[in-house]
């Protein structure tokens, strides 16, 4: 795995991480093929920026890789917290970022600990808002439950009634059951190379998540045994992530991604760890998730984005670099 920086060898202080910044989680969404750009300091690496290479219609694109929904920088960790002041992190960023290959397109998102996007700015890159939910779960489960929208406790508590929640669920069954109820609720068509891709890349995830003890599966199922819906956390960092998911839409299933989000939950409970919605997928889903009583959470997105490639923008957040 190529690496740009000032040397590759050298010490590494306490950076700001994530699950999504980890080496072995970057290789099992590339399959190794990704970079960093580094600030070395006294021997030690105090800044880091993992990214992936792509061309996007032709224009030379810096960006990230498939599943992995925070990047953005690494920074020192001072005191419990990302370095504050803003000549340090520019300073940092402006080493960082002046390490990359040369790009027309740029696109990451950073973790909610990224606080504001000036120093970006201050570089010529553009920067705009995207939202998640975060719970921090605390109490007991009743007093959990409690702070819960009524209509989303009531729902849990009917899926509790009508399905079993096991950990059984194999990556190959759970890859057949994404792609089938994907296609079928978003009225897609995926061609079978596409999916193979797609199939490959989840396998190649789970398998570094269970070798990491870092992620499970979560399955629903009805009383007849039907796979009903089906989740996949990952975690690390302090922080679990509702990282895929996929339901079957049928009445007898009614509830059951909000029984497996509710496992989730109790999951971080359990491990001291926050859990995170990894964003809001469209507006509808506002009303659902915030029902479960989380706080809202702002990731910045910097891109730097030629006129031309406005439309180009649309298409590189819909693809993710591939999927």
């Amino acid at each position: 795995m190529p690496s740009e920086g000032r040397t590759t060898e050298a010490k590494h202080t306490a950076l700001f991480s994530t699950v999504f910044h980890q080496p072995w989680w970057l290789d099992a969404v590339t399959g190794g093929d990704w970079h960093e750009t580094k600030v070395i300091s006294n021997g030690a690496v105090v800044a880091r920026l993992p990214y992936v290479t792509k061309r996007l219609l032709g224009v030379p694109a810096v960006g990230m890789p498939p599943h992995t929904y925070v990047l953005g920088p690494q920074l020192p960790i001072i005191r419990g917290a990302v370095e504050p002041r803003f000549s340090n992190r520019r300073a940092l960023l402006t080493e960082l970022m002046t390490n990359l290959p040369e790009h027309k397109y740029f696109n990451q998102i950073c973790d909610p600990s990224v606080t504001d996007g000036l120093p970006f700015y201050a570089l010529g890159y553009d920067s705009s808002v995207k939202y998640t939910l975060r719970v921090t779960p605390r109490g007991t489960t009743d007093q959990m439950l409690q702070r819960m929208r009524k209509q989303v406790r009531y729902d849990i508590r009917k899926a509790e009634k009508m399905l079993s929640v096991d950990l059984d669920l194999g990556i190959d069954e759970f890859c057949h059951f994404f792609n089938v109820c994907t296609q079928a609720n978003n009225k897609q068509w995926w061609s079978k190379r596409f999916v193979r891709r797609a199939d490959a890349i989840k396998i190649r995830l789970y398998e570094a998540c269970i070798r990491e003890g870092a992620g499970c599966l979560l399955a629903a199922r009805d009383s007849a045994g039907i796979l009903r819906a089906a989740i996949l956390l990952v975690w690390g960092d302090g922080v679990i992530y509702y990282l895929l998911t996929a339901h079957d839409a049928q009445p007898e299933g009614a509830g059951s991604v909000k029984l497996l989000i509710w496992e989730g939950i109790k999951l971080a409970q359990r491990m001291g760890m926050i859990f995170d919605f990894h964003g809001l997928p469209r507006p509808g889903a506002i009303n659902i998730l915030t029902g479960f009583g989380g706080v809202v959470a702002n990731r910045i997105v910097v891109t730097k984005i030629p006129p031309a490639l406005y439309l180009a923008r649309e298409v590189a957040s819909r693809l993710r670099f591939g999927l």
